[in-house]
């Protein structure tokens, strides 16, 4: 039996994801220039971890869990611009998970990403919050001139919440597809299919 061809499939899937690291970094994350990125990708491509994805046929299953999972992570990203990206987004999450079941853990990345860095959740805004009292005489001395109030007024412009809106539909939208998918999943579960030949008396 030729396997060859099984092995090479999976080398290209493998380079299809290393590519997807480098565009997933370069997209979801500050990176200061292409050598890093570049090294991001070497680094996955090549770490001894992935040699029995990859060399194993069995293996094509993690492979085709983690090309899933940065698709849909890409996909989310895009929900900050549209909302209805979140449908892509877990349709790829759940087909992340029925390759590898491991590939489910996109939805909690995906909150994280959201909640840090798309909508930018800082927790000081929520220990402190200038009054108005104390906003209006930053203001006014700002308007005075002096650095210190300056200063004290870009701080305060930089406590102020993000809107989080948009945060909560994009939420919305993601954890209710997903409670379908998963209400699917397990209702597949508690089908039994009785594959038992007939026998007849």
């Amino acid at each position: 039996m030729r396997v060859w061809g099984y092995h090479a499939v999976n080398v290209v899937l493998h380079a299809i994801v290393s590519c997807l690291v480098v565009l997933t970094c370069q997209a979801c994350f500050t990176c200061p220039s292409a050598a890093m990125l570049l090294v991001a990708g070497l680094a996955f491509a090549l770490h001894p971890a992935h040699t029995e994805a990859v060399s194993g046929l069995v293996g094509r299953a993690e492979i085709l869990s983690g090309l899933f999972f940065l698709l849909s992570l890409l996909a989310y990203r895009r929900a900050a611009g549209n909302a209805m990206w979140v449908f892509p987004s877990v349709a790829l999450a759940a087909a992340a998970a029925l390759c590898k079941e491991q590939g489910v853990t996109v939805v909690g990345v995906a909150c994280v990403y959201d909640l840090f860095v798309l909508a930018r959740f800082d927790a000081r805004q929520w220990l402190w919050k200038p009054s108005a009292a104390t906003a209006a005489r930053t203001a006014v001395a700002a308007a005075a001139g002096s650095k210190k109030a300056q200063k004290a007024a870009a701080r305060a412009a930089a406590m102020e919440a993000p809107p989080m809106g948009a945060f909560g539909l994009r939420m919305c939208l993601l954890w209710a597809c997903f409670g379908v998918f998963m209400a699917f999943r397990l209702g597949m579960n508690s089908v039994h299919i009785d594959v038992r030949p007939c026998v007849h008396v």
